[in-house]
C-alpha cells in the first residue's frame, strides 16, 4: 500500500532540487520500504535512495538495507538520447520548445530523465538483490526459541 507520497522543489542558490519520496508499508508484515529521488536540475544529476525497514521481536524498526544510487546525465549515451528524442510526446512538444528557444533546456531535461531512468534501474536492480538473498530471513517470523529442560 502506497502510504505517503511527497513532492519537493527548493532552490539552493544556483541549484534547483526536486525530491520524491515514496514510504510503502506492509503493516501486517511490519516491513517499510521508502524511495527517495532527489534530483540536481542544474547538474542534470539524479539520485535514488532506497531503505528497508523490518521490526525487530521487540516491535523496534531496524534500518536493514539502504545505498544510494547517483548517476550523471552528462554522461548519458547518445543513442539513449536519441531513443528519447523519438518518443511520441516529445516529438510532438519539440517543434514549440524549438519555436521559443528552449533547446538547452530540452537537452538538459532529457538527460535529466536518463540519469533518473538509470539511478532507478539500479537502485531497482541492488534492492532485487538484496531481497532474493535474504527475503526468507528478514521476511519470516523469527525461528521459535529453543525450548531449555
Amino acid at each position: 500500500m502506497l502510504l505517503f507520497h511527497a513532492f519537493t522543489h527548493e532552490l539552493d542558490g544556483e541549484r534547483a532540487f526536486v525530491r520524491v519520496i515514496a514510504l510503502n508499508v506492509d503493516v501486517l508484515a511490519a516491513r517499510t520500504l521508502v524511495l527517495r529521488l532527489e534530483q540536481n536540475l542544474y547538474a542534470s544529476e539524479a539520485k535514488v535512495i532506497v531503505t528497508f525497514l523490518a521490526k525487530d521481536v521487540g516491535g523496534k524498526w531496524i534500518d536493514v538495507y539502504h545505498r544510494e544510487h547517483l548517476n550523471d546525465g552528462s554522461k548519458a549515451r547518445k543513442e539513449d538520447l536519441d531513443r528519447l528524442r523519438q518518443d511520441p510526446t516529445i516529438q510532438r512538444i519539440l517543434p514549440m520548445i524549438e519555436a521559443i528557444g528552449g533547446t538547452e533546456q530540452m537537452e538538459r531535461a532529457l538527460r535529466q530523465g536518463e540519469a533518473t531512468k538509470l539511478a532507478l534501474g539500479e537502485a531497482r536492480k541492488s534492492f532485487s538483490d538484496f531481497k532474493s538473498r535474504y527475503s526468507r530471513d528478514i521476511l519470516s517470523p523469527p525461528p521459535p526459541e529453543p525450548q531449555v529442560k
